[in-house]
């Protein structure tokens, strides 16, 4: 009796994305199959208008077809942790946009000066929460002991004398480790400055960040 034939293995992510970079419109089927319900909760978990969901959502895929090498691939040969960052940076360059635009269009006229301060303050509100979030999944992939530093300087607003009385090791350690941490999130950031530009990405960890 003849042996039915092995089903074939999927490829993984990064075979997926070297495909996609030769415009291989098969392989960017299979990864969008993938992790198209994935991407579209993740939008639409955190964004309100979901006209702006659809948006996002179409748009962060035409970016993977035409930039597949924004997206990193981990240990695994997995993209899965690189695109939850990417979707990040789209959504943060969505609430940007409205922070900026709102009062700037035709509709702003028809804002009350009562309802003007609290639509502002929940893109503010929104925006914030998307930055400490993306900041939050590059900190997991460091040390812990880097962690801690960012989060005892950063988020505890300790002098970086604290810092290295509490952790027994020099001030000059914990200002290289503050530096080696800044340094990171600039890298790993990349995707960010594709989408809003260097300046604007740089305004926007300035207003989170002592350490930038």
């Amino acid at each position: 009796m003849a042996l039915k034939g092995s089903t074939k293995m999927e490829k993984l992510d990064n075979e997926l994305l070297e495909s996609i970079e030769k415009r291989d419109s098969i392989a960017f089927t299979a990864l969008y199959s993938r992790y198209k319900n994935l991407i579209y909760g993740q939008i639409d978990s955190r964004v309100p208008d979901k006209d702006a969901v659809n948006d996002i959502f179409q748009d962060f895929w035409i970016s993977v077809w035409d930039k597949p090498s924004v997206i990193r691939i981990d240990d695994k040969g997995a993209a899965k942790k690189s695109l939850c960052f990417l979707v990040s940076c789209y959504i943060i360059r969505y609430f940007r946009t409205v922070r900026s635009s709102i009062f700037n269009s035709d509709q702003a006229e028809s804002y009350t000066a009562a309802n003007e301060p609290s639509y502002s303050h929940v893109s503010e509100e929104l925006l914030a929460q998307e930055i400490s979030r993306l900041v939050d999944q590059i900190l997991t992939k460091m040390p812990e002991i880097d962690r801690m530093i960012y989060t005892l300087r950063e988020k505890e607003d300790w002098s970086l004398d604290q810092i290295a009385n509490h952790l027994s090791v020099s001030k000059k350690t914990v200002s290289n480790k503050l530096s080696l941490i800044s340094g990171e999130i600039r890298t790993q950031l990349s995707p960010l400055n594709m989408l809003i530009g260097t300046t604007a990405t740089m305004e926007i960890l300035n207003s989170i960040s002592k350490l930038l």
